[in-house]
């Protein structure tokens, strides 16, 4: 659909490509012509709210969490309570960021060779054996102390920083804007514009009124069931 919009745009008329909409032989060769630049790769399986995340909607976030992190000092930020927009925690969350990911990827190895070398028919891991595997993960498993550190820089916590969390964000505005990139962009606008509007007409649940980013306290909260959440009974 790209080059479609490009050749539309610029008004093309090539005789080997039927409606100015190339085949897949065309794309294999273009992959092979630009190999160099560009390769094939499997997309990553994202849910549409997560990809409906954007630059505007982080910024506001951390000048929120600008203001809950002022003055607190690098080993008391963990004790901080902050809101995250919704469907953000791919992109805020130091736990999800630097620790989930790999644990879930180690034991996923370990399941796979268990299953390849003695549990080839099992649809379940008997009790006795979970024990043994539990243990293996347990001791290949890496020292994580480094990546939960590293996680809160990544996140943009600690240093107080947008901009690792930005990079990872599609680039609405590239400094080399070309006619390629102005017709994907156009397409992919397109696209979250409809997902944005098909998610608005879902029927939602009621959610606490906590703005993203802003440090919560039963004092601060403005519902009762938040300020609920939030006391601890001695």
């Amino acid at each position: 659909m790209t080059v479609k919009r490009i050749l539309d745009r610029e008004g093309g008329d090539i005789s080997f490509i039927k409606d100015n909409l190339p085949g897949l032989e065309w794309a294999r060769g273009f992959i092979a012509r630009h190999k160099q630049d560009i390769n094939q790769r499997l997309c990553q399986n994202i849910s549409r709210k997560r990809a409906a995340i954007s630059q505007d909607v982080v910024k506001n976030y951390f000048e929120e969490l600008s203001k809950s992190v002022q003055d607190v000092p690098a080993t008391h930020i963990i004790n901080y309570l902050p809101g995250l927009p919704a469907n953000s925690t791919h992109l805020l969350q130091p736990l999800d960021v630097a620790f989930f990911g790999p644990m879930k990827a180690k034991w996923r190895t370990i399941l796979t060779d268990y299953k390849l070398s003695k549990a080839k028919n099992a649809a379940t891991i008997p009790k006795d054996t979970f024990p043994r595997l539990l243990k293996r993960f347990m001791e290949e498993m890496p020292n994580q102390m480094d990546n939960l550190k590293a996680s809160f820089q990544k996140c943009g916590i600690f240093p107080l920083d947008i901009t690792p969390v930005l990079s990872r964000l599609p680039k609405e505005n590239p400094e080399n804007e070309s006619c390629i990139s102005d017709s994907f962009t156009d397409h992919l606008k397109e696209l979250r514009c409809e997902i944005t509007q098909e998610t608005s007409k879902r029927g939602r649940r009621s959610r606490l009124n906590v703005v993203p980013g802003r440090s919560i306290a039963p004092e601060s909260a403005d519902t009762e069931p938040l300020k609920a959440m939030l006391c601890i009974e001695a």
